[in-house]
């Protein structure tokens, strides 16, 4: 105890001197650090080829960088185009000192990352769009992008990737209010042809040039995705998994009941496996050997217990990984370096999550400037992960002076700019899939493209469909067969396809229903909901008449409060 006392008198000279900081609290006096300096390993920037050495990854896997700097520079989301190219938000202004001072200057970018030879690696860069400030959200859609920054949604036509004008707001609300880490993020395309965001109670779509904004569940705080079915996933800082066991705004549309909805469920443990010490985390100093009441780390260990940067969350619908891995959550902890793999099961209408690995992380790094803030499912089947790769991950308006004196003393407040990676995780034993270009695809292929066992290239295909207004005819086609043929998967986007076509009818609903299959009568009697009052009518007596299951009660209540309120 003698160590700790000494060490207690140091830690509060030390702090003494250094500038009070907003993310004090106050009766937390005693900040002094608890690890000690012989365990805490120094934090130089590693090339890329150094940080993979870094990693240790589950024995089935395998990491490797899709890019580095200098062709990326403190990535922190990304969106593939139909090309399977890569649009980044680059949030260059992100604390890039100590002080975040120059955080209000308008340096962030939005670029295009593409592998022109075939390799695997990006060898070509473009900056679309530069002096942004702090770009967080991007979606393609047709005729150009949309994209977040601090404050607004902007609209912004492509001309051969080439801005066409200037950026124009269409939401000047989009994310205002809070703080960097505090505001509306993701646009993630869903199966049901809204865009969705962390950090946000509304859900948006793009038509004809016009943006529609509707009210949904407030949902997470930074990074949001979305299982088969198309439920929402996505967490807090301190919560590493939350679903919605419903699909969006199913209970919120129901006027005959007013009810708190309760459509969301921790799936899993908060627990944490760090592969080193932790020393560099906000609230570290929180301590038993501090004479507190808790501890946020271990006090033998001296690593994280529970997340406290949980963020980025994907689940996994690619058809690179093994098959047991289908369905998993993949969810970054940037504040210790790590990706935590959680196994969603569902039963009885509940999400459920475990932990297959045990006390075992899916991804960890000694590297302390690894900075995991976003997972995507890549069209070839694997995810992407985005690396800020900065020493600073807490923002100034919580930083205490217990982390700003741990960043100091590891020269962590520096280079402000000028790194960043995007890695691939991969299966070992499995190639990865062939990326098509959907943008030249006509309506057969793309048609074809909602059975991929791919994830990214469903999603992608679907949105080529309704972008370019397609013909109706051949979905609805196509998705007889599939119902014939049991493709539940192509059943779901062929579905979708025709709803965001304009063209779903109940007949689909009618034919989707009959088959038995419990996500795809969900599904089906969600996307039954946005036919006109006549059209609904006809599935009365259909749906009336299935069996009261717990997996889809909530959709045919749903359905059958919606007719009898016509």
């Amino acid at each position: 105890m003698k160590h700790y006392a000494i060490g207690t008198l140091v830690g509060l000279l030390a702090l003494s001197g250094a500038n009070a900081q907003k993310g004090n609290r106050k009766g937390h006096e005693n900040m002094a650090k608890i690890v000690p300096d012989k365990l805490i390993p120094a934090a130089p920037v590693l090339d890329v080829n150094d940080a993979l050495e870094a990693f240790t990854i589950h024995e089935d896997f395998v990491i490797e960088a899709v890019v580095a700097e200098p062709l990326v520079d403190k990535p922190v989301a990304l969106a593939f185009d139909g090309r399977g190219r890569m649009w980044v938000c680059e949030m260059r202004g992100y604390m890039a000192d100590i002080d975040g001072t120059t955080e209000d200057k308008p340096q962030g970018r939005i670029v295009i990352l593409e592998d022109t030879t075939g390799n695997g690696s990006v060898d070509k860069r473009t900056v679309f769009l530069e002096d942004l400030l702090l770009p967080r959200s991007i979606a393609i859609v047709p005729g150009g992008i949309l994209f977040g920054d601090q404050q607004n949604l902007y609209f912004v036509e492509n001309d051969n990737d080439k801005p066409k004008g200037e950026p124009k707001i269409l939401d000047p609300k989009y994310a205002q209010g809070g703080n960097v880490e505090h505001k509306s993020n993701g646009m993630m395309p869903a199966i049901d042809n809204w865009m969705y965001n962390a950090k946000s109670a509304y859900r948006y779509k793009f038509q004809q040039g016009q943006l529609v904004k509707e009210a949904t569940s407030f949902r997470g705080q930074w990074g949001i995705s979305q299982d088969n079915l198309g439920r929402l996933f996505f967490n807090s800082n301190s919560t590493m998994l939350i679903g919605d066991r419903v699909l969006p705004n199913l209970l919120e549309g129901n006027k005959s009941v007013k009810m708190k909805t309760g459509i969301t469920e921790r799936v899993g443990s908060n627990a944490v496996y760090p592969s080193r010490v932790t020393p560099g985390l906000n609230r570290a100093y929180i301590s038993s050997l501090n004479g507190y009441k808790s501890n946020t780390i271990d006090p033998k260990t001296f690593k994280l217990t529970n997340c406290t940067a949980a963020c980025g969350p994907v689940i996994y619908r690619g058809s690179n990984f093994p098959e047991k891995f289908n369905g998993w959550s993949f969810v970054c902890e940037s504040g210790v370096q790590m990706v935590k793999a959680v196994k969603v099961d569902y039963s009885d209408g509940h999400i459920k999550g475990s932990h297959p690995l045990g006390e075992k992380e899916f991804l960890t790094s000694t590297d302390e400037r690894f900075r995991p803030v976003n997972i995507h499912n890549a069209p070839d089947g694997s995810l992407y992960l985005v690396d800020l790769y900065h020493g600073i991950i807490q923002h100034k308006t919580y930083m205490t002076s217990y982390l700003r004196e741990q960043t100091l003393s590891r020269k962590l407040e520096g280079p402000g700019l000028g790194h960043g990676r995007i890695y691939r995780i991969r299966a070992k034993s499995k190639p990865l899939a062939k990326v098509p270009n959907l943008e030249k695809a006509d309506t057969d292929t793309l048609i074809a493209q909602l059975a991929s066992p791919t994830g990214a290239l469903r999603d992608l295909a679907q949105q080529q469909l309704i972008g370019r207004q397609a013909d109706p005819a051949p979905v609805r086609s196509a998705l007889g067969k599939a119902v014939s043929k049991k493709m539940n998967l192509a059943t779901i986007h062929l579905l979708w396809t025709l709803e965001g076509l304009g063209a779903l009818q109940a007949r689909d609903i009618l034919a989707t229903i009959g088959t038995g299959n419990e996500d795809l009568i969900a599904s089906a009697l969600y996307a039954a909901l946005s036919l006109s009052d006549s059209d609904r009518a006809p599935l009365t007596d259909k749906v009336a008449s299935l069996s009261a299951k717990p997996m889809t009660l909530p959709y045919q209540a749903r359905i059958l409060a919606s007719i009898d309120n016509e």
